[in-house]
């Protein structure tokens, strides 16, 4: 049996890949941020508006 590598040619579509996320500073702690939704984020699942980063 042999293994095959999967290419996705794509980042996952997450927050984390996407060009709008970035951390900001929420007092002394750092928080997942949307800048398309101007909000910080409960979870890193990607909405509609998902572009990739680079």
């Amino acid at each position: 049996m042999t293994e095959t590598a999967v290419h996705r040619g794509e980042p996952d579509s997450y927050c984390g890949n996407c060009r709008h996320f970035q951390y900001v500073m929420d007092g002394d702690d750092v928080a997942p941020y949307c800048t398309f939704h101007e909000e910080t984020l409960d979870d890193m699942d990607a909405c509609s508006a998902w572009v990739n980063n680079s």
